[in-house]
């Protein structure tokens, strides 16, 4: 398990050797562990729609970015690919708010994982309901 602010703990890889789009968008993982993985992103201007709410094709990169990474943990870093994505938006993220995420496998193993995640803010519980399914061990293409 790596927490980023444990000071115990070894320090987390560099954010942009994890993942190279989140990293562009200032998102960072502050846990990493086969039962949960969770993350932050503060809403710029970069990651939002002309009306200032988090753009929904954002909060779908990191649903399935978190969720990839999620199940290549859990399932013994097999490699794993995307196969459905369901996002719900229920209430907008504003620009200069934190976003947290936070992915949890349900089903690991097999030929498909499924996983939860869900997105807030300080002051909503939930503002996106994702689940994403992907398979196991696919081939490289």
């Amino acid at each position: 398990m790596i927490k980023a602010e444990d000071s115990s703990s070894p320090p987390p890889p560099p954010m942009a050797s994890i993942d190279r789009s989140l990293h562009a968008l200032g998102f960072q993982y502050t846990l990493i562990s086969p039962g949960k993985l969770t993350g932050r992103l503060k809403v710029t201007e970069t990651c939002c729609q002309p009306f200032d709410v988090l753009n929904g094709g954002v909060s779908a990169l990191v649903a399935e970015s978190v969720a990839s990474l999620g199940a290549y943990v859990a399932s013994g870093f097999r490699r794993v690919a995307g196969v459905q994505l369901c996002t719900n938006h229920v209430k907008a993220a504003l620009l200069g708010e934190e976003v947290e995420a936070e992915a949890k496998p349900i089903q690991v193993g097999g030929a498909i994982q499924v996983s939860n995640l869900f997105f807030c803010t300080r002051y909503i519980k939930l503002i996106y309901r994702n689940s994403m399914f992907q398979r196991s061990n696919s081939r490289l293409p």
